[in-house]
């Protein structure tokens, strides 16, 4: 017996396993699809030939339509497909799917399996893409849609029918499952609050009318349905008089699966023991809150005035753009100006940007430096010199009553000329189906003119808890790296995370990185820390092995924890072949390099993580460490004074500039920049080292040795690493205790590639650093 899956993708099973070959190619499932709809009935030739073939002539049409029968049949067996006269047939005795499950299961009126087969899979061909056939991507489109309703009235059937036999905790499972699939409809919301505050959680209630409130607002730009807002209050003045069985804190949270949601926190459950769904399916997120798109847009703007405040020349440009196919998708012009149309437009400009990075080995700029030209007037040379592509896709979107009109163009940035450009016409009856559809055809466009391979299916991945995500968001972001207090408020956000939902591989991968950035000031007592951030690491690639951030965090504990390079490498190249435009993945492989000694090859990864997001300050200062660990010491000056003025600073910035000019003998401005850092001004204390360092190299060496005690002192309170001590005694000549306390730093995991760079040239030629290299494996 073959299984067919039709929802949640398209593919095809044995019960030996996947069907591979000639059968398995994506027109001749999307043939089988077509014929697994009809539930065992004939369907005309002409039919199928319209839905696949439909550019081709009559006769080369049907006799392509031919072809794949008879490959079928050779592969498959010769009784998978029935012919009668003109028309075929799928053999249901011999080929089964899981949307006939699904539909059996409706027909004998099994509501909750019906539920279960369609949560464990997903939409209808779920990111299906059939090149050239623009029939079997409409065909596919409705029958998506049928399906879809058919679970949601299912949904409310199981949840009016809870209700009934006053099972209020379990009507509410089944509404949150619904909220999941409709956020944005009153009924549902009314139908899930009545349900918790039925249930006695009535701040439950309460929590999710704010949540969906959020929702409307962010997406409609709209009030709430005003019975949302009446039982709300009704809800307040209840709550306020008579007080709940039990308070909210003391309860754990309600995982609320809501696909295609918002970010809202988490409901509590009740009291009431319940029969709560178990089949919630993973969100893809998409919501994106004001506040944060206006700051995303805020430092976008400052990173492009502060990187790129004189733009580079035209040919230079394109020359680093022309050594690979790269593009930049600029925000979508709101046509009409009607601001009801902005979400929408932000929204398809995402989905534009996170389709056309699946295609792999398409370069593609991320939102963040892309969202940066938002309403400015720059041409499109301009902006492409800027973000160094050779494509920009531009366009606009315009509603016309009941329909939506996308205009997109692909420009060639050295010529000026369109190489491509559609119009997209679609009914505004489900936004997110239509940024999808959009999305995967424009991507299948853009691939099969841009690349020699087509766009990968996307995969899904997230969580199925509001205020878990929600937590997750915060914990990601930028700014949280920029000093000691952001990071350790990131990872109580991932903490939250995980405590919200324990399957959250991104939460996991997330934590891993927060333990080891708080470590890389190299203060002793590391080997705990590293161990949590390893074991967070290794749970995120269990939960989810094709996750990219999962197998880079593992490359990025591999580095900390006791320097094992090999490993890293391998990971970090694992996750640059899952996600090639992970700037984080390239700036991990560019450190890899750096302790190998491949000044070269690390100044190329760290570009690469630069052109991925050419706004991103982070990636611009892990290029500043590259070129200066390769000696290009003027490149590296030019980059670290334009990250000088950015707000707030970037922590690695200063002490970068100190080891800039110490390398060049500005000693001044070398102790000049490190004081203003180092503890009691400021607060890095790997400044320290790098400080008396200097203080020797600069001839100050009672000045030195003041700090070499303080560092001392320090490392034996458990505040600072072993690596800090040996720098210093390094700079004043004192080799025989620089590579004791060296062997030391390799032990409380403090040493870091600096002392692979030019600063320690002296120091590498010392025949005992070999001891060193061996105990590194830097053979």
């Amino acid at each position: 017996m073959l299984t067919l899956r039709l929802l949640g993708g398209l593919s095809l099973t044995s019960s030996g396993g996947p069907v591979s070959g000639r059968a398995s190619q994506r027109r001749r499932l999307a043939l089988l699809a077509a014929l697994a709809i009809a539930r065992g009935k004939p369907v005309s030739r002409d039919k199928l030939v319209a839905l696949l073939w439909p550019d081709a002539d009559a006769e080369h049409a049907r006799h392509l339509l031919a072809d794949s029968i008879y490959v079928l049949r050779d592969a498959l067996g010769n009784d998978v497909l029935l012919g009668v006269g003109d028309d075929v047939s799928l053999n249901p005795e011999r080929v089964g799917s899981d949307l006939a499950e699904f539909q059996m299961a409706l027909d004998a009126g099994d509501r909750e399996r019906a539920v279960s087969i369609y949560s464990a899979g997903g939409a209808f061909l779920d990111g299906v893409h059939v090149t050239d056939a623009p029939e079997f991507e409409r065909w596919a489109e409705v029958t998506r849609r049928q399906v879809q309703a058919e679970y949601r009235r299912a949904l409310e059937s199981l949840a009016n029918d809870a209700a009934a036999r006053r099972k209020h905790a379990e009507a509410a499972g089944w509404w949150q499952q619904l909220a999941g699939e409709d956020p944005i409809s009153s009924r549902v919301a009314l139908g899930l609050m009545r349900a918790l505050a039925a249930s006695g959680d009535r701040a439950g209630a309460l929590e999710f009318a704010r949540v969906h409130e959020s929702i409307v607002r962010a997406e409609l730009e709209a009030p709430a349905d005003p019975a949302v807002t009446a039982f709300a209050n009704e809800l307040r003045h209840t709550h306020e008089r008579t007080p709940t069985k039990s308070s909210v804190s003391d309860r754990a949270p309600t995982t609320v699966a809501l696909e295609n949601s918002k970010s809202a926190p988490a409901l509590a459950p009740s009291a009431e023991p319940a029969t709560t769904p178990a089949n919630a399916v993973p969100i893809r997120w998409r919501y994106r809150r004001a506040t944060a798109a206006a700051a995303v847009l805020l430092l976008g703007l400052a990173m492009y005035s502060a990187l790129h405040g004189r733009t580079n020349s035209s040919s230079r440009a394109m020359a680093v753009a022309d050594s690979e196919p790269s593009i930049a998708v600029l925000p979508l012009t709101n046509i009409g100006g009607d601001s009801a149309n902005e979400s929408f437009a932000a929204g398809m400009t995402e989905q534009l940007i996170d389709a056309l990075a699946r295609s792999g080995r398409l370069r593609v700029i991320a939102a963040t430096s892309a969202f940066a030209f938002k309403g400015h007037a720059s041409d499109v040379r301009s902006i492409a010199e800027s973000l160094h592509v050779r494509h920009i896709l531009e366009g606009g979107l315009q509603r016309e009553g009941a329909r939506i009109r996308v205009r997109l163009g692909l420009i060639d940035a050295a010529s000026g000329a369109t190489r491509w450009s559609e119009k997209y016409d679609r009914e505004m009856k489900d936004v997110f189906a239509i940024e999808d559809d959009i999305a995967r055809a424009v991507a299948g466009e853009l691939s099969s003119r841009l690349l020699t391979t087509p766009t990968p299916p996307r995969r899904k991945r997230g969580t199925t808890n509001l205020a878990a995500y929600e937590s997750y968001v915060r914990g990601r972001d930028p700014q949280l790296l920029r000093s000691d207090s952001g990071v350790k408020a990131a990872i109580g956000h991932f903490q939250r995370t995980i405590a919200l939902d324990s399957t959250y591989a991104g939460a996991y991968a997330g934590l891993a990185h927060m333990y080891g950035v708080s470590i890389l000031d190299g203060r002793p007592g590391a080997d705990t820390t590293i161990a949590k951030a390893r074991v967070m690491a290794m749970r995120a690639v269990a939960l989810d092995s094709t996750l990219a951030e999962a197998h880079y965090e593992l490359g990025f504990v591999s580095l900390l924890g006791g320097l094992d390079l090999p490993s890293a490498a391998r990971e970090i190249r694992r996750a640059i072949a899952l996600d090639s435009t992970s700037s984080r993945a390239h700036e991990g492989l560019s450190t890899v390099y750096r302790w190998q000694g491949r000044p070269n090859d690390a100044v190329a990864e760290a570009r690469l993580a630069v052109a991925n997001d050419p706004l991103s300050g982070l990636a611009t200062t892990e290029l500043a460490s590259a070129l200066l660990f390769a000696r290009k010491y003027d490149s590296a000056r030019v980059l670290l004074d334009k990250l000088r003025s950015l707000r707030p600073p970037i922590r690695r910035v200063a002490t970068l500039s100190g080891q800039l000019y110490a390398t060049q003998k500005m000693f001044p401005q070398a102790i000049a920049e490190l004081r203003s850092v180092a503890p009691p001004r400021g607060m890095q204390v790997r400044a320290l080292g790098l400080l008396g360092f200097t203080l020797a190299k600069a001839g100050e060496r009672a000045e030195a040795k003041r700090v070499l005690a303080d560092v001392t002192a320090r490392w034996r309170a458990g505040k600072m690493g072993a690596y800090d001590v040996a720098t210093i005694y390094a700079g004043l000549g004192d080799y025989d205790q620089a590579f004791v306390w060296l062997e030391k730093s390799i032990g409380d995991r403090s040493i870091r590639p600096e002392i692979m760079g030019p600063a320690f040239d002296a120091l590498r030629a010392d025949p005992r650093f070999n001891r060193i290299r061996q105990r590194l494996r830097l053979q």
